[in-house]
């Protein structure tokens, strides 16, 4: 069955005139060494033509000496105002380098884009963008997404690597989510906020394998849906992922290897029985090596955690470390194509169950599992093929 949400954005790439609303400060031939471009908004309708003119200053200047890798466009985007409002995606593409930085610190971006996402990095790397606040608008033309970062192709040659987010504030209604990665590799995100509004949605997606069908406006070339590549190494450090929509779920993740979680928080307010997590495996997508570290909430939660995408998956190297699971069902719950899960090296550790009833898997026949399982309630099914060292209720044992 095809995804509900999956979503094939056509954008328009928007213009490079500066709006009456809104202006950037080129620099004149003296000052055409300064690192900055700042750009200034004027509380009109639409600012992103002049922001994307600001970016299209940097993008166009020579790329940086022989001693950097890779070679990149050196630059730093600025907003200085307050509050913009953009109708058009901010046109981040084509800026892969060691030098391009955009600075958002105390700043607010209103996005009213539509079927579009608010920002389009894809095929950019080795850049950063620093205290971020995007909000969409729930009111007027809803985004579809609010980031994201892509790999433009599933080609490993097209790489989106090495993306550092600082302080990011996605906050708001969009269709799909707050914020998309495809497959972009070694990007770290610190302190991180993402909420979503909207019904059945999410707030942050990881995809290795364009489950969602995105297409940058910004490319010719197009990412196979439903392709898997390479998906490494992501963290992301004190992040914060809520969902406020019925039946939403906060997280969404396929096709990750070696992902790190650090001290996360998601909530899903009203989730009417949905997961916290969905663990996409659909395409033939590894999920190995994950470190799930996140405290998930609350108690209208079906599952923490639903498998979905293939009958037998594998799941190598797991951590789960959830000291209070607010889930009303199983920590693992497996959707209806789903017959076997098979968890090696696992690291799983609970502390208390919420919700009478509540237990580690939905079935424990259903579920083979090595390594290590802690939990502190006697109510856990062990699952009836394991290996390794088990403590439930106080008890411990190594089987």
């Amino acid at each position: 069955m095809k995804n509900p949400w999956k979503i094939f954005v056509c954008l328009l790439l928007t213009g490079a005139l500066p709006s009456p609303g809104a202006a950037f400060e080129r620099a004149d031939p003296a000052a055409a060494d300064d690192a900055t471009v700042d750009v200034r908004c004027a509380g009109g309708d639409d600012d992103s033509a002049a922001i994307n003119a600001a970016i299209e200053t940097i993008r166009q200047r020579p790329v940086s000496s022989r001693y950097a890798w890779p070679v990149g466009h050196l630059g730093k985007l600025r907003l200085v105002s307050r509050r913009c409002v953009i109708r058009n995606t901010l046109n981040l593409t084509h800026l892969y380098g060691s030098g391009f930085v955009g600075e958002f610190w105390g700043s607010e971006i209103l996005c009213r884009t539509g079927a579009k996402p608010c920002i389009d990095a894809t095929g950019s790397g080795q850049f950063a963008l620093l205290g971020l606040n995007l909000s969409g608008d729930c009111e007027t033309d809803t985004p579809a997404i609010g980031l994201v970062l892509a790999r433009k192709t599933e080609s490993l040659s097209a790489g989106a690597d090495h993306v550092h987010l600082d302080h990011p504030t996605l906050a708001g209604c969009f269709g799909l989510t707050a914020f998309y990665n495809r497959s972009s590799e070694t990007t770290q995100i610190v302190a991180g906020g993402f909420y979503n509004y909207r019904d059945r949605a999410h707030a942050a997606v990881w995809d290795g394998t364009n489950a969602f069908g995105f297409q940058s406006a910004f490319y010719a070339e197009r990412y196979t849906e439903g392709k898997f590549s390479s998906f490494n190494e992501n963290t992301c450090d004190t992040c914060i992922f809520e969902t406020f929509g019925s039946g939403a779920t906060p997280l969404w993740i396929g096709g990750a290897v070696r992902h790190k979680f650090i001290n996360g928080y998601a909530l899903a307010q009203h989730a009417e029985g949905a997961p916290a997590l969905i663990l996409s495996f659909a395409n033939s997508a590894p999920n190995d090596f994950l470190d799930l570290d996140i405290h998930f909430e609350n108690t209208s939660l079906g599952a923490l955690i639903s498998i979905v995408g293939a009958e037998h998956p594998v799941i190598r190297s797991l951590r789960i470390n959830e000291p209070i699971a607010f889930a009303s069902g199983a920590i693992f719950r497996r959707d209806e194509a789903v017959k076997t899960v098979r968890i090696e090296d696992a690291n799983i550790r609970v502390g208390h169950f919420n919700a009478v009833g509540a237990t580690l898997f939905d079935d424990a026949s259903a579920f083979a599992v090595s390594g290590s399982i802690y939990c502190h309630e006697a109510q856990c099914r062990t699952p009836e093929t394991f290996s390794g060292a088990l403590c439930i209720g106080g008890a411990c044992s190594w089987k």
